[in-house]
């Protein structure tokens, strides 16, 4: 059996980087798919990235900012599927980054996970509310901040199911395409 060790340089930071900014993207043996090669996505905590879409060749990456994070540290990078992996900063914003193989301008995307703003977001907690009375409206900044993100859980949809711990509570997201529904506990 061959093995063979890589040397890949991260993208750069004034911070310390960390194991968690870091995934491996690996082929679907399942599937005759356009990726038969392992690939890695680092991630800097201010939001630097560094795609590798096989890590034999670790002249060739591509690099870019993840958009969106206004800021925020990157705590934690999880790989949900050979396309998409889920990027959480310390203050609970989810960014979807997703990578493509084809020939396109843009080899890696970003979209901002944001809970649904309709009619209806929000009535069960305010039902909640009304029933066993009042929580404070603020969250202090402990409450929310990112502890664990689990991906790859069975959805029953098509999509994917992502668990995050913030603080004092859980949120179960379900992705699929361009939406996403949240509920919380």
């Amino acid at each position: 059996m061959a093995s063979a060790c890589f040397e890949l340089d991260l993208p750069p930071s004034d911070l310390s980087h960390k194991a968690e900014l870091v995934t491996l993207i690996l082929p679907d043996s399942t599937k005759h798919s356009e990726r038969n090669a392992v690939g890695l996505i680092a991630v800097s905590p201010e939001g630097s990235l560094r795609y590798w879409p096989n890590v034999a060749y670790e002249s060739h990456s591509i690099e870019t900012s993840v958009s969106d994070i206004h800021g925020e540290e990157c705590f934690m990078l999880t790989n949900l599927n050979q396309t998409t992996c889920l990027l959480g900063t310390t203050t609970n914003t989810l960014v979807s980054i997703t990578i493509s193989d084809n020939d396109t301008m843009t080899p890696v995307s970003f979209r901002r996970l944001r809970a649904p703003q309709g009619v209806l977001a929000g009535f069960s907690k305010r039902v909640s509310s009304f029933i066993f009375g009042g929580a404070p409206s603020a969250q202090s900044s402990h409450e929310r901040t990112m502890v664990r993100i689990v991906g790859g859980l069975p959805n029953e949809d098509s999509g994917e199911s992502v668990m995050v711990l913030a603080g004092t509570f859980i949120q179960k997201w379900s992705l699929s395409g361009k939406s996403e529904q949240v509920t919380q506990t």
